[in-house]
C-alpha cells in the first residue's frame, strides 16, 4: 500500500516477538556496582567537582516537557567560560589527540560489549530459521541474521540475499545488487541479547573509567576534522550508552525519549544526545524543523561557541546511529580520515537502502527522504543528488540514470516511494 506524497509503503505490524525483551536494567546495575566496586575516586581536591566526577559516568537525565532539547541543570549551572588558549603548541596538539584516541577507544569498547552480548546459542539458529521462512512475504523486515553460527539455510540466502540487513530485495522486481561491506557487518537486534555471565565482564570496569577520563579531557585545540570525529564518536557512543542504561527504542517516541534520556558527560559538562546532534554537529539551518523551531537561549549558543562544528557537514546523517532497523552501519571515525570516512559511509549506505526495480520504480529510504534539506529542495532535486553521490562504474548508478530517464516528474511521481522508517532496535556492527 502507497502513502504520503509519492507513495511509501506501510509496513505491516510485526508479529510479536516470542520472547519478551525486558528492560536493559540489570546491565545498568551491573554497569554500576562493577565501578563501585573497582574504581577508586578520582583525584580532585575541590569536593563539588568530585562530587561531580563520581556521579556523572552513569548520567540520569530527567524527563523534560520540552523534548525538543535539553541539558542537565542547563538553567542552573551554565556552561563554564572558554578555556584559555594553551602556551605550547606540541602539547595541544598532543592532548587533541588523546582527545580523539579516547573517543575512539570508549566507542570500541561498547562495540565490544554489544557483540559479547551477541547470543552464541540454538535461540539464533531457531531465529535464522523462522525469518528464511518469512523471507517470501513482501516485507520491510527481512531478517538475515549475520551470525557466525548461520545453519546452512542461511548460507544459502545470503548467497541468494547478498545480506538484505534493510529487506530491499524482498520488494517485488528489486534488482538485486552486490551490498558491498554491508554484507560483512553483524546485526544486533533485540534477540541477539544474552545477559548471563556479563554483569562481571571487566569491560564495564574498563568503560567505567574511560567515561570518566572523558570528563577531563581537553578540548581547546581540536582541528574541524578532530572535533568532527570526536563527536561523531561521542554522539554514537553515548546512544549506545543510553540504550544500555535506558533500554531499547521501538518506536518515534520511545527514541526521542532515549535521546533525550542519554546522556555523557564531556569536560565537567552534562550533553544529551539531541544537543550533540543539533548543536554541535549541525548547523541552524540544517536542524530539523521540530528543533530550530525553538528559541536558542544563550546557553544553547554557547554550546555552539564552545564546541560547535563552524562548517556544515551533511554526510553526516550517514554516521548517526541511533539504534533503529533504518539506521546505518556503526563505525570509528578517525580524525586523519574523517572526510574520507563520511564519504564511504554515505555511499555504503545508498548501496544497500536504495531500491530500483525492473519495472523503472525507485524506492528511497526515509533516512534520507526526511533528512533532505540537508541535500535538496524537493524530491526531484534529491533523485539527482542521489544519482551524482553514486559513482558511474556501479551498476546501481546505471539503472537509477536509466530510470530517471524514463520517469516524467511532473506525472509520474508515483513510481518515487518512499521507504517509511523502521523503528525496530538494530545495530550492524563492524566485526
Amino acid at each position: 500500500m502507497k502513502n504520503g506524497r509519492g507513495g511509501g509503503y506501510t509496513t505491516r505490524a510485526a508479529p510479536a516477538p516470542t520472547t519478551e525483551i525486558k528492560s536493559m536494567f540489570f546491565i545498568s546495575q551491573a554497569m554500576d556496582m562493577a565501578m563501585i566496586k573497582t574504581t577508586p575516586p578520582p583525584p580532585n581536591n575541590n569536593k563539588e567537582a568530585a562530587a561531580d566526577m563520581s556521579s556523572s559516568s552513569s548520567p540520569k537525565l530527567a524527563p523534560t516537557t520540552n523534548s525538543r532539547h535539553s541539558m542537565e541543570g542547563r538553567r542552573r549551572h551554565p556552561l563554564p567560560p572558554s578555556p584559555a588558549p594553551t602556551s605550547s603548541s606540541s602539547s595541544s596538539s598532543k592532548s587533541s589527540s588523546s582527545a580523539n584516541k579516547l573517543s575512539e577507544r570508549i566507542f570500541k569498547c561498547l562495540l565490544c560489549i554489544f557483540i559479547r552480548l551477541l547470543r552464541s546459542s540454538r535461540v539464533a539458529d531457531l531465529d535464522t530459521t523462522r525469518n528464511l521462512q518469512q523471507a517470501g512475504s513482501f516485507s520491510f523486515r527481512i531478517d538475515t541474521t549475520l551470525h557466525v553460527a548461520a545453519t546452512a539455510a542461511a548460507k544459502e540466502y545470503k548467497d541468494r540475499g547478498q545480506q538484505d540487513h534493510y529487506g530491499i530485495f524482498a520488494i517485488p522486481d528489486a534488482i538485486v545488487r552486490d551490498v558491498r561491506p554491508y554484507k560483512n557487518l553483524v546485526r544486533f537486534t533485540s534477540t541477539s541479547l544474552d545477559l548471563r555471565g556479563f554483569s562481571t565482564s571487566p569491560l564495564l570496569t574498563k568503560l567505567r573509567q574511560m567515561l570518566e577520563a572523558l570528563q577531563r579531557v581537553d578540548l581547546r585545540s581540536l582541528s574541524h576534522q578532530q572535533k568532527l570525529a570526536f563527536w561523531l564518536n561521542v554522539y554514537n557512543t553515548c546512544i549506545m550508552h543510553g540504550i544500555l542504561q535506558h533500554g531499547l527504542p521501538s518506536n518515534s517516541e520511545k527514541l526521542l525519549a532515549l535521546k533525550n534520556k542519554a546522556t555523557i558527560n564531556v569536560l565537567g559538562q552534562t550533553f544529551n544526545a539531541l544537543v550533540i546532534e543539533n548543536f554541535i554537529l549541525r548547523q541552524p539551518s540544517s536542524v530539523k524543523e521540530e528543533f530550530w523551531r525553538c528559541d536558542v537561549d544563550v546557553e544553547e549558543q554557547q554550546v555552539r561557541e564552545l564546541y560547535g562544528l563552524k562548517t556544515s557537514e551533511p554526510n553526516i546523517l550517514f554516521a548517526l546511529c541511533c539504534g533503529i532497523r533504518s539506521s546505518p552501519a556503526l563505525r570509528t571515525y578517525k580524525a586523519d580520515r574523517v572526510s574520507m570516512d563520511l564519504e564511504k559511509a554515505k555511499l555504503e549506505y545508498l548501496q544497500a537502502s536504495l531500491v530500483v526495480t525492473s519495472t523503472r520504480r525507485l524506492l528511497i529510504p526515509g533516512l534520507i527522504h526526511s533528512n533532505m534539506h540537508d541535500f535538496a529542495k524537493d524530491m526531484e532535486s534529491l533523485l539527482r543528488w542521489i544519482c551524482e553521490q553514486l559513482p558511474t562504474s556501479w551498476s546501481l548508478r546505471k539503472s537509477m540514470v536509466d530510470c530517471l530517464r524514463h520517469l516524467n516528474m511532473e506525472t509520474e511521481m508515483e513510481d518515487v516511494i518512499v521507504i517509511p522508517l523502521d523503528y525496530d532496535f538494530q545495530y550492524l556492527l563492524p566485526m
